[in-house]
């Protein structure tokens, strides 16, 4: 899927994004959390996602899915706007209540 959005992310950087870099590892990885890609696209299209910076140029992103599901996502700029993601899984309780503090109670 290619989508086309510039997420704001904290520490005064931002990334874009154009599509998604999938491969059979990185499908498989996040399928062992019950998470499937489309789910990841939903979430970091939408307009604000909550993203920070991670560890070693990842970043984490916080965000809803289409159908309400709370999905901590750790993912990497590759080339072109490609992004990959690295691993996602359910938000813990700690993360939803960051997420839902920085989006101001949105959605």
């Amino acid at each position: 899927m290619d989508i086309v959005c510039t997420i704001d992310v904290r520490q005064d950087a931002r990334v874009w994004i154009r599509g998604f870099d999938w491969d059979d590892v990185n499908v498989g990885h996040i399928a062992t959390h019950g998470v499937a890609p489309d789910e990841i696209e939903e979430a970091l299209a939408d307009d604000a996602p909550l993203v920070l910076r991670g560890s070693a140029g990842s970043y984490l992103g916080y965000d809803r899915t289409f159908d309400g599901r709370l999905l901590f996502i750790v993912f990497v700029r590759k080339r072109r706007g490609l992004v990959r993601a690295i691993t996602a899984r359910d938000m813990t309780g700690r993360e939803s209540k960051l997420y839902r503090r920085q989006r101001g109670g949105r959605r």
